[in-house]
Formats: C-alpha cells, sequence, structure tokens
C-alpha cells in the first residue's frame, strides 16, 4: 500500500497534469503535525473528570437562580434609567438626573437639592429649594456634558431642550 502522500500526489496527477508543483511539495517535504499543539503545565481545559461528574446531582442546577434574578433585576434598572434619558424631542426630567451640583460641603445630586419639572414640550423648569444656588446648577448643568445650555430666571433656571435632529 502506498503512503497517503504519495497516493494523493498520483490521484492528483491522474486528475491534473499541472498539478506537477502540488505533487512534488507532497512528495518531498517534511511530515506535517496536524492536530493541536499541547498546552505546557496548567490544567486540562474544558473537560470534566468523571469524578466530578459523579459528584454533582443531576437535579441540582448548576446555575444560581437567585444570583442570577438579582443581575438582571439591575441590568433591568439600568435600561429603563437609560431609556427615560433618551431625547425624543420632548423635554423629561430624567435628563437632568446624572447632573452633579458642586456645593460647598461637597458634591450633590441635582434632583437632591432642586425640583426638576417640565414647563411645556421644549423646557424644562428647575426650581432650587434654597435662594443663591441659581449659578451653581446653571454651571452645572452646562458642564455636565448634555449639550444643554440653561438660562437664569427670577427664582429657577429655564433648561431648553433642543429639537431632535435627523
Amino acid at each position: 500500500m502506498l503512503a497517503p502522500r504519495v497516493a494523493s500526489a498520483a490521484i492528483l496527477s491522474r486528475l491534473d497534469p499541472t498539478t506537477t508543483m502540488l505533487q512534488r511539495s507532497l512528495s518531498q517535504s517534511q511530515p506535517i503535525r496536524m492536530y493541536a499543539s499541547k498546552k505546557k503545565g496548567g490544567k486540562k481545559s474544558g473537560k470534566q473528570s468523571e469524578e466530578e461528574t459523579e459528584k454533582r446531582d443531576p437535579d441540582e442546577d448548576p446555575v444560581d437562580m437567585d444570583k442570577m434574578e438579582k443581575h438582571m433585576q439591575v441590568r433591568l434598572e439600568r435600561l429603563s434609567s437609560d431609556l427615560q434619558a433618551l431625547r425624543v424631542g420632548r423635554a423629561n426630567p430624567a435628563l437632568l438626573n446624572s447632573v452633579r451640583v458642586q456645593l460647598k460641603g461637597g458634591t450633590a445630586s441635582l434632583t437632591d437639592i432642586a425640583l426638576v419639572t417640565v414647563k411645556d414640550a421644549h423646557n424644562l423648569l428647575v426650581i432650587p429649594n434654597t435662594f443663591g444656588e441659581h449659578t451653581l446648577i446653571d454651571t452645572s448643568i452646562r458642564n455636565a456634558g448634555l449639550g444643554l445650555n440653561p438660562r437664569l430666571d427670577k427664582n429657577a433656571v429655564i433648561v431648553p431642550v433642543p429639537k431632535t435632529t435627523k
């Protein structure tokens, strides 16, 4: 019986006469290892021993459902807060939930120190709880990176929400 390399070269030469280069390379080359290389050191990856599979109870769930439910709940809350903050052409007070205001004693959330309401379809009205925080709120909204340019009013800050573009 012919070796696999010689046999495949003979078959190729009968099929197409232009395969002489391929025939030469197959007959003259060294054997090529066609398997994956072994990992040096460490454990076997991917396969479990028979002892480990016997120890596992077939009725036991491989996934901790309580941990998974908590993880999914956190993700759903994050998604809902992100969806609330989307700009859809109408002013939404949730746009300003992420704004932090620099106060003398530290930072505070805008919703903690002011009331944020909708004035009309394209304007938000921010009414501070204490007098004199107008300018701090104005600069915090400008520096929040939301692309909003508030303007100061008598006792409030008006935040125009631009229309969405196509």
